[in-house]
């Protein structure tokens, strides 16, 4: 998972800063004699914040890995609006210029293998100026899900559960968001893996 937060003003950053980037990984791990599949839990043991998302099924498909695109998109959109009004928010509509971007940054993570908000060496922001977005307060989270992880109820729940992300999401600034999901056939040494791209924007 990772996160991009940017002012109109601080548009600046040390690209330093976007290194910690990491998608997670979930693998085959030794046990005595061959190997036994690691089997990753979906959500934490105790998840603090199985509050903040919508029961299985409220948003649908948002618990098919297997979704369309389309309907995957939707479906996050919905956990995530859900989570925003059980913090007091109110639900932000869909920008069509954010999702343009979000699928750009999405689509260029799977090219160039490179799970970062500056994939393929470009600025982080040079996504939402390609669409014309414009230069107003822009954030961005990122999540990578093999497997069942996938879903978009799995990926808002890695947001929620990471503070940074977490506090990216539940600004009080944004008035609409863009979500894009592409699945990369091989990426970072596993397969069928989700590249989710989460982006956000204060337009008055």
């Amino acid at each position: 998972m990772g996160l991009i937060v940017f002012s109109a003003s601080t548009r600046d950053w040390l690209r330093a800063r976007f290194g910690s980037d990491q998608p997670r990984h979930y693998t085959l791990s030794p046990l005595g004699i061959g190997f036994r599949r690691k089997a990753p839990r979906l959500y934490p043991a105790h998840d603090r914040w199985a509050a903040f998302l919508p029961k299985p099924g409220l948003c649908s498909q948002d618990t098919n890995a297997s979704a369309s695109t389309a309907e995957a998109q939707g479906a996050m959109i919905c956990a995530l609006n859900y989570a925003g009004v059980r913090e007091g928010l109110k639900t932000l509509p869909v920008s069509p210029l954010l999702r343009r971007s979000a699928h750009i940054k999405a689509l260029d993570i799977v090219h160039c293998q490179d799970f970062s908000h500056a994939a393929c060496g470009k600025d982080p922001h040079a996504v939402a100026d390609e669409v014309g977005y414009p230069n107003v307060d822009w954030g961005e989270n990122i999540y990578a899900g093999p497997g069942p992880f996938r879903a978009a109820r799995a990926g808002a729940d890695g947001w929620l559960n990471s503070p940074h992300h977490r506090e990216n999401l539940f600004r009080t600034k944004w008035t609409e968001q863009g979500i894009s999901v592409v699945i990369a056939k091989h990426f970072k040494g596993q397969d069928n893996v989700a590249i989710w791209v989460s982006e956000f924007g204060a337009r008055r």
